[in-house]
C-alpha cells in the first residue's frame, strides 16, 4: 500500500477575498498568491495548500453534508477557537461537545461551506 498525503483542496466560494481573510485570521493560513478577486492560494501547516476560486453565478452549492475538518491537539484549543469565532461575530450553532471519539463543533465559514473543528479524545 502507498501512503499518500493530501496536498491541496480547492473550494469554490462566492467571495474569495473575504474567505481568504477569514482563513488567515482564524485558521492560520498564509496567502501565497492572489489573482484579483478570482483565485487565492493559501498555505497551511505541513505544506497543505488551500485554493479558493470564485464560484460562478448559478453554480450548484455543495451538498448539505459536505465539509472539511481541522484537527487540533487538545480540547482547550477547540474551545479557544470556538470562543474566538463567537467573539468575532461568526455564528456557530452549537458549542464544542463530545462527538464519537472527538471533542468537536461544526459551523459554516463565510460563503456557506461547513467546517469541523475537533481533537481526538
Amino acid at each position: 500500500l502507498l501512503f499518500m498525503k493530501l496536498n491541496h483542496l480547492s473550494l469554490a466560494v462566492p467571495n474569495v477575498l473575504s474567505v481568504s481573510a477569514f482563513m488567515q485570521q482564524y485558521f492560520g493560513f498564509r496567502q501565497q498568491e492572489l489573482k484579483g478577486d478570482k483565485i487565492a492560494v493559501l498555505s497551511g501547516n505541513d505544506h497543505f495548500i488551500l485554493v479558493l476560486t470564485a464560484s460562478r453565478p448559478g453554480e450548484v452549492p455543495y451538498p448539505s453534508d459536505f465539509h472539511f475538518g481541522f484537527m487540533l491537539d487538545r480540547p482547550e484549543e477547540v474551545s479557544a477557537l470556538y470562543e474566538k469565532l463567537i467573539a468575532g461575530g461568526h455564528p456557530v450553532p452549537r458549542a464544542p461537545a463530545k462527538i464519537r471519539n472527538s471533542f468537536a463543533f461544526y459551523f459554516h465559514i463565510p460563503g456557506g461551506v461547513m467546517a469541523e473543528i475537533s481533537c481526538t479524545l
